[in-house]
């Protein structure tokens, strides 16, 4: 194997890691939202039975 096919196969396997960090963050970031809905949901609940 010479170097240029080594080079591209690392090339490739960066932007499949990048990829994957990119998806794992987009998950996260999808459940953070749903947390901090939850979250203002239960307030908006609790300022209603303090009025």
């Amino acid at each position: 194997m010479n170097t240029e096919t080594q080079a591209q196969k690392q090339v490739v396997e960066g932007l499949r890691t990048i990829s994957d960090n990119f998806q794992k963050a987009a998950d996260h970031l999808r459940n953070v939202e749903k947390n901090c809905r939850e979250a203002a949901e239960k307030l908006q609940q609790t300022v209603r039975q303090m009025a």
